[in-house]
């Protein structure tokens, strides 16, 4: 459990930081929209510290709740646990 509180953390930290506004503009897609680019991205870091299968159920928990990449790296500790047990349960 402390492992996966760890690797929560490491993973709302990296989503929490915003590109400058001469990255912004300079993308292809708008940062807060889960392309599959950042699909991609989430499910490789987060694989690295977990399992695939539950990566894959907290990244669908996101995308069904409405959650974007920048609603998801504003995310308290509290609601990542809940949705990260929400998977681990199933």
């Amino acid at each position: 459990m402390k492992n996966l509180i760890k690797n929560v953390l490491v993973l709302i930290i990296l989503f929490s930081c915003s590109p400058n506004e001469e990255t912004r503009t300079s993308n292809k897609y708008d940062d807060s929209e889960w392309t599959p680019e950042n699909k991609e991205t989430f499910l490789k870091k987060c694989s690295n510290s977990m399992d695939q299968d539950l990566c894959k159920c907290i990244l669908d928990k996101f995308i069904s709740t409405g959650k974007n990449v920048i609603e998801v790296g504003e995310m308290n500790h509290n609601e990542y646990m809940s949705l990260a047990k929400e998977c681990k349960e199933r």
